[in-house]
Order: C-alpha cells, then sequence, then structure tokens
C-alpha cells in the first residue's frame, strides 16, 4: 500500500479513495472488490459508503452514489441527463414498450414473480416483453418457483434501479396512490350521493311547501 493509506487509514482518506474507485470504473462496484481494493472487512466498506453516500448526496452536485445490496456506483443525477446528452452527443435510446413498462412496474411492485403470475395481471402474453426486459437487464432469473413445472421467478436488476436512479425498492412511488377505486366502491359512492341528492331534494319541496303554505294563508 502507498504511504497515503500506510497504517491505520483516514476515514476522508477511505472515502476518496472509495469516490476515486467508483468514478474510475464507470459501472457498479461491489462491496468485495471495494473491501479488497482497500483491504478491509467488506461489512466496514459497506457501512462506510452507505454513510458516505447519503452525505455526499447532499451536496450540491452533479454527481450522486447510489448503495445497491451487493455494490455501489457512482452515477449523474438524472436532472442533468439532457446536457449530458446534447454535450456527448448521444442518439436518444429507444423507450420501453407500454407492454415492457407493464411487465416491469408488476415484476418492481411484486417480486419475485413468474411469467404466469405476470400474465395473469395482464391478461395476455408476456413472454416477449419478458425477453426484451431480460435482454435490457431490467430484470433477471432469480430462482425457481416451488410448485409444478418450477417456473423460473424474476426480479428487477441493480441496472433497473440505477436507471430510475433509486437504491431500494422502498423508493419506489406508493402504489396505493396510483390504484384505481373498485367498482364496489365506486357503486357505494355512488349510492350515497344519490342518497345525499334526495335528502335535499325533498328538504327543498319541503321549504317550498311551506312557503306556499304561508302564502295562501
Amino acid at each position: 500500500m502507498s504511504d497515503l493509506f500506510s497504517g491505520i487509514m483516514d476515514i476522508e482518506h477511505i472515502e476518496s479513495a472509495v469516490e476515486s474507485i467508483l468514478f474510475a470504473s464507470g459501472n457498479a462496484v461491489g462491496y468485495s472488490k471495494l473491501a479488497q481494493a482497500l483491504e478491509l472487512e467488506e461489512d466496514y466498506i459497506r457501512e462506510m459508503t452507505a454513510t458516505f453516500a447519503e452525505r455526499y448526496n447532499k451536496r450540491i452536485s452533479g454527481l450522486m452514489i447510489l448503495c445497491y445490496e451487493s455494490s455501489c456506483q457512482l452515477v449523474t443525477r438524472e436532472i442533468y441527463i439532457n446536457y449530458i446528452k446534447k454535450a456527448m452527443d448521444n442518439r436518444r435510446t429507444m423507450p420501453i414498450s407500454t407492454a415492457g413498462m407493464e411487465v416491469l412496474s408488476i415484476v418492481a411492485y411484486h417480486q419475485p414473480v413468474t411469467r404466469a403470475y405476470i400474465d395473469r395481471i395482464r391478461g395476455t402474453d408476456s413472454s416477449g416483453p419478458v425477453m426484451n426486459l431480460i435482454e435490457k437487464d431490467f430484470i433477471e432469473e432469480c430462482g425457481q418457483l416451488d410448485a409444478p413445472g418450477r417456473p423460473n421467478l424474476y426480479r428487477v436488476t441493480e441496472n433497473f434501479m440505477r436507471c430510475f436512479g433509486i437504491s431500494s425498492l422502498d423508493e419506489l412511488p406508493d402504489i396505493k396512490k396510483y390504484t384505481p377505486v373498485s367498482a364496489e366502491e365506486i357503486s357505494e359512492k355512488t349510492s350515497e350521493e344519490i342518497s345525499e341528492e334526495t335528502k335535499s331534494e325533498d328538504k327543498l319541496e319541503d321549504e317550498l311547501n311551506d312557503e306556499n303554505a304561508e302564502k295562501i294563508y
């Protein structure tokens, strides 16, 4: 090791080393790899990186550190993507199809899932979108269901979280906010509204009758 890291390393030196490695890599780097490079315990590197990332991401910068289950990565902030594309003269990448987004949403919110489960929710065959998402490294196989035929189980990848700028699935939007109201709830609500409207009409009719009665007398 160099003189900079001789003896007991200063925490700032370790953080700077991690930042340098992540920058030079350009991809996600496993905690085991960082631990090996810095000759430190993997658990320590994992905890240190999480604390470092939390502080690092609060500062004003075009970069941020995303921490995953087994690795971490230095990435650009999403708000600057248009500037990056212009500077790099990048062509617009092909977007994920509507079917692909449906499958991706099902996997992200319900993983691990089988293709049959995905098909049942979508009401159609999903083999095409599933294979496409695997090729794009957005979902991956993660075992087999203990059931007849032992179908494959799928989950989202770290690449999915990197592309969507999240470190954990807990950061996904609350699906309950976007869940449509059920037919039963609509029926109950409609019945209540009709009941209230009927009460208002009856009350108005009673008031008009009372007013007419006073005029007669």
